[in-house]
């Protein structure tokens, strides 16, 4: 059966990073992207084919910027985010630039 819906371990594909970068998706709605030495915490909500994060703290957690949104794609074990709205320019640059990769 096809999961349909992100979920735990997730590791970016094609990362350009030093250190490959994952994101985490815990049950009780909180996330945290991590890539070597940094992280961002914060939260997301999925609603349908739609998930929306909040950074809450981090190195290079944009606080101000409020909820992002992405509608995604699950193919197998291969997710892909596709930009809804969101004003944090490093989660944009982590979420749409190359695919994921469920674990």
């Amino acid at each position: 059966m096809a999961q349909s819906n992100p979920h735990g371990f997730l590791v970016r594909n094609n990362d350009l990073l030093d250190a490959p970068t994952s994101l985490t998706l815990n049950e009780d709605g909180t996330c945290i992207f991590s890539s070597g030495g940094w992280c961002i915490k914060g939260t997301y909500q999925i609603e349908g084919a739609t998930i929306s994060f909040l950074d809450k703290e981090g190195d290079f957690a944009d606080t101000m910027a409020g909820k992002g949104t992405y509608k995604f794609k699950i193919e197998g074990n291969n997710i892909t985010f596709t930009l809804v709205k969101d004003r944090a320019v490093q989660r944009k640059h982590l979420l749409v630039d190359s695919g994921w990769k469920q674990q």
